[in-house]
């Protein structure tokens, strides 16, 4: 079995939704994330989890992420 640690950088892909979200966090208070021309950015887990968390449950009609979230084979740590 292979873990991840939830520290670890991921990309994700942002929709509209999760655009908007990002833009309204304050500044001061988190470093918000560049997303690329594609729409992805690099986060680490445990943040995804933090700022889209919330906004992400079964029955939603739109979500702020992709649900495939690019992890690099490499991040994967041994147990």
């Amino acid at each position: 079995m292979k873990t991840l640690n939830i520290n670890k950088d991921v990309r994700i892909r942002v929709t509209d939704m999760g655009l908007d979200i990002l833009n309204s966090l304050p500044s001061d208070e988190f470093k918000v994330p560049n997303v690329d021309e594609n729409g992805y950015c690099e986060i680490t887990l445990v943040e995804a989890m933090y700022i889209f968390g919330k906004f992400m449950y079964m029955g939603a009609i739109d979500y702020p992420i992709s649900m495939l979230i690019q992890i690099e084979d490499t991040k994967f740590e041994s147990e």
